[in-house]
């Protein structure tokens, strides 16, 4: 098992890099640090391509303590993916204030849509996401985003007063979610796109035909 206690080792160099989108580009891979990811992430049978700890740290919580037996003892985790680490590279190695005491390393490609939807089992019935008389409809966005990276397979719009849900015209921005109100803009406010703006009633049937 490969110790490293240098935060110059070439090797924590490259890690480092993983820091800044063009280093995540380039390498085609990205950090993720924490003991709850990871636990996450082996429960979901996804091997990271190394994992970086430090044990003094690990074992100063119960839940740290488990993680650790089980990445020395489990037979899915191969020995040459385990790199223990100095407190002092951990360090450099994380970007949290406190170190959590373990950092993954993994394949961008692990994450795709195709794979994600692969590993999801079959749902009994569809999902819903609804939302309720909405104080501030820019939030709308935001929640569309995140419910399509959760794969919703349905959305529900509920609002307090029919009329004004049928008056009133919505578009979404496709590349930033802003939602404007109103007749269709020829460009979004927020990020200047045209073309990009997809009428609220139709964007329902935009998201079943695209994801």
């Amino acid at each position: 098992m490969t110790v490293i206690t240098s935060p110059t080792n070439p090797r924590i160099s490259k890690l480092r890099d993983l820091h800044t989108t063009r280093g995540r580009k380039k390498s085609g891979l990205f950090l993720m640090e924490g003991i709850h990811l990871l636990e996450v992430l082996l429960d979901a049978g996804i091997m990271p391509q190394e994992v970086y700890y430090q044990p003094g740290v690990l074992q100063r919580t119960a839940r740290g303590r488990a993680l650790f037996a089980r990445l020395l003892h489990a037979s899915d985790i191969a020995p040459e993916r385990l790199v223990e680490v100095s407190e002092r590279v951990m360090g450099t190695l994380g970007e949290v204030q406190t170190t959590l005491g373990v950092v993954s390393v993994l394949s961008l490609d692990a994450f795709t849509p195709a794979r994600l939807r692969a590993r999801r089992p079959a749902m009994q019935r569809p999902a819903l996401l609804i939302l309720d008389d909405l104080a501030d409809p820019g939030n709308m966005g935001t929640i569309l985003r995140t419910a399509l990276a959760a794969i919703q397979e349905a959305m529900r719009v509920l609002e307090q007063h029919q009329a004004k849900k049928i008056a009133v015209q919505r578009w979404v921005c496709e590349v930033c979610g802003m939602i404007h109100t109103g007749s269709a803009p020829e460009a979004c406010d927020s990020c200047g796109n045209d073309g990009s703006l997809v009428q609220l009633t139709d964007f329902r049937r935009e998201i079943g035909s695209r994801w």
